[in-house]
């Protein structure tokens, strides 16, 4: 949905999305889950974070911490890396009569990397490899910073790790999720205990150890508050669809559509995302008309 924003500080955006949310009927206390934006490492159909059906939020800060320590060893070993990739190039640009060559070079280059160079290779390790493995080694630390936060609030409620932690070390998880327990420290610490006692008599090889699977072992019943922890911890993980709207708007709110209204806009951004929906739809609409048409002719000639 599109809206009118005219204080586009951090702040001012703050406030707005909580204000239309309400505005939609939407109560934001009762919203849950999981969201990345739509790289491939974590949309990917096939290889993708969301592909995993018992993808939890533990499950989903340990595949990226591994795609992280992929990343920086990539990093640490990039003189070699590069090497078998730049042979790799060399061998294709050679195919299709292309010649590589540094760039021309002076002293006073803004508009690109400048970077002092002895050879075609190192330029473009320097230059475009290394910048790109440092962005993304930085972008994974900070992007999941918060899910590894929220991640370490519950992890000793799952039975692979519930020996290794206390009660206290779930202080941060039970001020968060506060008012769905609506129930005193006193009644979530003997369920705790309780929890704690039942897997502490299980092998350790034969204990959960994402919080996915924990829930399916947990009676809602006899552990009430930790079963909504788990619960909590349990959303899929999966992409944000909301970028899509960004790319579409170029297509639609054109020079010559410039004065377009927030309403017809949202209604043709949803056609044009949704437009596999529209298609079935208007198939199965097509379908009706003719046979209600058939229906009528087989009537008339009687």
């Amino acid at each position: 949905m599109y809206c009118e924003v005219f204080d586009k500080t951090g702040a001012g955006l703050a406030a707005k999305i909580p204000e239309n949310l309400s505005a939609e009927g939407i109560d934001v206390s009762k919203m849950r889950g999981q969201g990345y934006d739509g790289c491939s490492a974590m949309s990917g159909r096939f290889k993708g974070v969301q592909t995993s059906p018992e993808l939890d939020l533990l499950s989903a800060i340990e595949t990226v911490d591994v795609l992280a320590a992929v990343l920086q060893q990539r990093r640490d070993d990039a003189e070699t890396r590069f090497a078998e990739l730049f042979e790799e190039i060399e061998r294709i640009c050679s195919d299709i009569g292309v010649e590589i060559e540094l760039p021309r070079r002076c002293g006073t280059q803004g508009h690109r990397e400048n970077h002092p160079s002895r050879a075609t290779e190192e330029y473009y390790r320097v230059s475009l490899y290394i910048v790109n493995l440092d962005q993304l080694i930085q972008e994974f630390n900070s992007i999941f910073a918060d899910c590894r936060a929220e991640a370490l609030k519950i992890q000793f409620l799952v039975p692979k790790y519930v020996e290794k932690g206390q009660f206290c070390d779930l202080s941060q998880a039970l001020d968060f999720y506060k008012d769905d327990l609506s129930c005193s420290m006193s009644v979530i610490s003997a369920e705790y205990e309780l929890w704690k006692y039942l897997w502490s008599k299980v092998p350790a090889e034969e204990r959960p150890g994402n919080a996915l699977k924990a829930l399916n072992q947990c009676s809602s019943i006899d552990y009430p508050k930790i079963s909504i922890l788990l619960q909590n911890a349990t959303l899929p993980v999966t992409t944000s669809t909301a970028e899509r709207t960004s790319s579409v708007l170029k297509l639609l709110k054109t020079d010559l559509r410039s004065t377009m209204k927030g309403e017809r806009l949202n209604g043709l951004t949803a056609l044009k995302i949704h437009r596999l929906l529209l298609k079935r739809f208007w198939t199965t609409w097509r379908l009706i008309r003719e046979s209600l048409k058939w229906f009528c002719e087989v009537v008339s000639g009687k």
